[in-house]
């Protein structure tokens, strides 16, 4: 996930993040590509709260885009959620791209979001 987000290489933190995710009960999916054995996309479904988990982090390397990845792993870890106890899973979409992805795998809009973060004081 790092890889494909242009982020740095994971860590032992990110390791441990995820082991605390699958732990409470979340689930982590990874899409590999056969011939080579590399992990080409992944993503997360959290663990259920009171039946609610939001899947996250679906993210492909850019030399697998656009070929039904992020669908797939969308797919997988929403109808992976229900046997985790998931009756709602949610997800918020980066941009009007992903949103599309995500609406062909059946998901839509229900309402928008304001994030805010706060400077640190001085």
């Amino acid at each position: 996930m790092n890889a494909a987000f242009d982020a740095p290489e994971a860590t032992e933190h990110d390791v441990a993040r995820f082991r605390r995710l699958l732990d409470r009960g979340g689930l982590v999916a990874a899409a590999v590509e056969t011939a080579t054995g590399e992990v080409v996309g992944a993503g997360q479904i959290g663990a259920p709260c009171e039946g609610v988990a939001e899947v996250a982090g679906i993210a492909v390397r850019a030399s697998h885009r656009r070929r039904g990845i992020a669908a797939a792993l969308t797919a997988f870890l929403t109808r992976a959620g229900g046997g985790t106890g998931v009756s709602t899973a949610f997800l918020t979409p980066a941009d009007d791209a992903a949103a599309r992805v995500y609406a062909r795998v059946g998901y839509r809009k229900t309402g928008e979001a304001l994030h805010i973060s706060l400077g640190r004081p001085a």
